[in-house]
C-alpha cells in the first residue's frame, strides 16, 4: 500500500504458503499505525484471521470430498495408461503439460499397475500423481497438508485438479486435454499432444 501524501507505504513480504491472505490483513493492520490515526483494531484482525484459517481448511476439505463423490471408478478410461504419455502444450507455446509413467523411489517405472503422473511445465518439483477420477478424466488433488508443503496456492475450485483428456475414437490416440487452470475460465485451456 502507497500513501503519497505522507511518502511512505507498507509492503508485507511472505516466504510461505497462508491459509488466508494474511500479507494483506498484516499490511491493514499496519497502515493505520504508519499514519498515526490509531483506529487499530489488533484483536479483530486476529480473529478475523483464525476465523478466515479455519474456513480456508474447511472449503478445501469440502472441495476433496465432493471429487471423490463424483468419482466414477467404473468409467474406465478408453485407452491403455500408456496412451496418456506425452507432452502436451497450451497454444501459445509457453506451458507444457508432461504426462509420464509413476516412477517409484528407484526411478523405475512401476510394473503390472501402471499408474500416471503430471508435471506441469515439466518440473520434477511440479510434478503430481495422476488417479483415475471418471473416464478420461484424471484428478490430481491432494490432502491440504500436501498442497501446503508443496507450496502450492489452494484452489477450491474442483473442476482446478481435474483434467480431461481428448480421445479420438477412430484411430485410438489421445490428441489433447483440457485443464481448468483459472476458476474463471470454466471451460478451461486445451494443451495440444505434440507429435512423438
Amino acid at each position: 500500500m502507497l500513501f503519497p501524501e505522507t511518502s511512505s507505504g507498507v509492503v508485507v513480504l511472505t516466504n510461505s504458503m497462508a491459509l488466508n491472505d494474511n500479507a494483506d490483513c498484516i499490511g491493514e493492520l499496519l497502515a493505520p499505525e504508519l499514519l498515526g490515526l490509531n483506529e487499530s483494531n489488533e484483536n479483530e484482525y486476529i480473529r478475523l484471521a483464525q476465523k478466515s484459517a479455519q474456513n480456508a481448511v474447511i472449503l478445501y476439505n469440502n472441495m476433496l470430498a465432493d471429487l471423490e463423490l463424483s468419482r466414477r471408478k467404473d468409467h474406465l478410461p478408453s485407452l491403455p495408461p500408456h496412451y496418456y504419455v506425452g507432452t502436451y502444450i497450451n497454444k501459445t507455446g509457453t506451458f507444457p503439460i508432461e504426462i509420464d509413467r509413476l516412477t517409484d523411489e528407484t526411478g523405475r517405472a512401476g510394473g503390472n499397475d501402471v499408474r500416471l503422473q503430471v508435471s506441469f511445465q515439466g518440473r520434477a518439483s511440479q510434478s503430481y500423481t495422476f488417479e483415475h477420477h471418471a473416464g478420461d478424466i484424471f484428478s490430481w488433488a491432494m490432502p491440504f497438508n500436501a498442497q501446503i508443503r508443496r507450496s502450492r496456492f489452494i484452489e477450491t475450485n474442483g473442476l482446478h485438479y481435474l483434467i480431461w483428456f481428448v480421445v479420438d475414437s477412430i484411430v485410438h490416440k489421445i490428441t489433447s486435454l483440457v485443464w481448468v487452470m483459472d476458476p474463471e475460465d470454466p471451460d478451461g485451456e486445451t494443451f495440444n499432444k505434440l507429435e512423438e
